[in-house]
Order: C-alpha cells, then structure tokens, then sequence
C-alpha cells in the first residue's frame, strides 16, 4: 500500500495548464489567430482547436478576448496595424516615378509580412457581412494620403491620370499581391520559380513598374491628328 502512494500519480489528460494564457504575450496568441482564420476561415476556425495548439486552457482564450468574433476582431487589428507598420516610410522627396513604385512595392511588402490579411481580405469580401463591414470600416477605410499625394501631383503635372488611390491599392493587393500573399498558387501558375526573398523583390519591382506605365496619361500627338 505504501508503495502505491508513493508512486507518482499520472497526469490527467485532456486540460492544457491553467495559467497558459496569461503567461503567452498577446502579440504570440493574436499572431495564432490571425493564421488559423486565414486558413480556416471564420466559420471553420475553433476556438479549441486554438487553444490545444496553443497549449492553454479553452476557457481562458475565452476570458482574455472574449467571443469568436471579438477574437477576429482583435486579430485583424492587430494584422492591420502589422500592415500600417509597412506603409509609413513613403519618401517625400525624390522623382514621381520613384515615389510612386515606392509607393506599390509597400504595399507588396506589407502583404509579404502579413499574408494573412489578403486571405481573411478574399474569404469575407465575397458576402456580405457584420464581419465585412468591420473590415471597411477599418481597412478599407485608412486613407492613402502619400499615395493621394503623389497621383495628384502627378495629375496636376498632366503626367498621370486622375486615379483613385484605394483603386491602385485594391489593384496591386488583389492583383501583384498573389505572388506575396498566396505564393503557393503562384508557384503552382509558374509566376514564381523559387518564391524566394531576392525573386519577390525583383517581382514587386516588376509589379510596380507595370502600374506605374498603367497610370500614364496618354500622351497626345498634335501633328499626326
């Protein structure tokens, strides 16, 4: 009997440790949600799931962010603000032309960081939703000042069509941005050989030099008219 008491007791199974949560930095648990959305989706994303993955109690996930949906919303603060991280640098000085590929290839690097965002982007744009409001409401809705700047410029100089900014944006994310966002596919539809550091920079220099001859105001030819 004595023997049998001495014995270590095997742990129970089935319940991470208790005080996991609180002891894993909120930058680490939004980071694991912002992933699992993007993969899953919201409707397909468990809690649960999150929570064993990251090796914390269920209920605690819940009782620091609250509900799925205050989960999602917190996640994708926090993909924004990743995002906007990579969009404050635009330089001020330098040629239009410069400025504005500068201009495209932060956008490309801000999906390179954050690839996440593009997905969550494509999941929910396609119905609409309480989820897809918060999303134009925050995303959709930053204003692109430096871009603005530049095409005004650009327009009032006769070099550039007036074209919106969220239009150039929405373009380059949804459309160069498969490369840095959904590298998989592109490597599937031959757009990327390696899909390595050195090949994306190359490409995003490509991308921006292709929107940048898109946005050319046609030049005019007095003589041959």
């Amino acid at each position: 009997m004595s023997d049998e008491k001495s014995a270590p007791k095997n742990r129970r199974r089935g319940r991470p440790p208790v005080g996991g949560a609180a002891e894993i930095p909120r930058d680490h648990l939004l980071q694991a949600a912002l992933r699992a959305f993007a993969e899953s989706g919201y409707e397909g994303m468990s809690m649960r799931s999150l929570a064993e993955q990251l090796g914390i109690s269920h209920g605690l996930l819940n009782l620091r962010f609250g509900t799925k949906q205050q989960l999602w919303e917190a996640s994708i603060e926090y993909g924004l603000e990743k995002f906007r991280k990579r969009m404050i640098d635009l330089p001020r000085e330098g040629t239009l032309e410069g400025r504005f590929k500068a201009a495209v290839v932060q956008v490309l690097e801000a999906i390179r960081a954050v690839p996440e965002m593009l997905r969550i982007l494509n999941q929910e744009g396609t119905v609409q939703s309480a989820r897809l409001d918060h999303i134009a409401e925050t995303i959709l809705a930053d204003r692109y000042s430096r871009l603005e700047e530049v095409i005004a410029e650009g327009a009032r100089a006769g070099t550039l069509q007036e074209t919106p900014a969220q239009l150039i944006t929405v373009m380059v994310a949804h459309g160069g941005g498969v490369l840095f966002g959904l590298k998989p596919l592109a490597l599937k539809l031959g757009l990327l050989e390696t899909g390595d550091d050195r090949e994306l920079d190359s490409r995003a220099l490509q991308i921006a030099d292709i929107v940048w001859r898109a946005v050319q105001r046609p030049s005019t030819d007095p003589a041959g008219s």
